[in-house]
């Protein structure tokens, strides 16, 4: 289940925009919420184009070393801070959209 971030104690849907198709870039700084697992990586499903997450700026632009994420779809990333990921898109007007889940109690 993904859920908002907090920031300044309000829940938020932050979103990010690669600068120019191509150009990889680097996911903004977010302290990992107490009790969640992970950052949620999501594709807006208005978008026209795929996004391409990966570890690295060179990761991104290779097909082999990234997670295509076709409009709609979702990445769960279990890390502490999405800026350890880069990002490229296919358009540079499209969203991805960042949320945290939790981890499931046993």
């Amino acid at each position: 289940m993904s859920v908002a971030l907090l920031v300044s104690n309000k829940p938020v849907f932050p979103t990010f925009q690669v600068t120019v198709s191509g150009t990889p870039k680097q996911l903004p700084t977010y302290t990992l919420p107490d009790g969640m697992g992970g950052f949620t990586l999501t594709n807006r499903r208005s978008n026209s184009g795929n996004f391409y997450i990966a570890d690295s700026s060179a990761n991104a632009l290779l097909t082999a070393s990234r997670k295509e994420l076709v409009p709609g779809q979702s990445l769960d990333v279990p890390i502490d801070d999405p800026s350890r990921l880069w990002a490229d898109a296919d358009n540079a007007t499209d969203y991805l959209e960042l949320g945290v889940f939790t981890v499931a109690k046993s």
